[in-house]
């Protein structure tokens, strides 16, 4: 396996475990990690689905109309 690309974007450390090209267009893997607060901007993603694991701390996703809390 590859090492880890690992680029700051938005505040964060996001370093990529697996792309699309890593697994024949399958799964994308990221770990990201950054202080309280920082977040990318509001987007939609339109052909893809997105899973978050959480390993500390806690989190808000906004799908829609609705916030989703999520904590470790």
């Amino acid at each position: 396996m590859r090492p880890a690309v690992t680029n700051r974007f938005f505040q964060q450390t996001i370093a990529v475990l697996a792309s699309a090209g890593d697994t024949n267009g399958t799964i994308g893997a990221v770990e990201v990690a950054g202080p309280g607060g920082a977040a990318p901007p509001m987007h939609v993603h339109h052909r893809e689905d997105e899973a978050f694991y959480i390993v500390e701390g806690d989190y808000r996703v906004f799908v829609g109309d609705d916030v989703i809390s999520a904590a470790a």
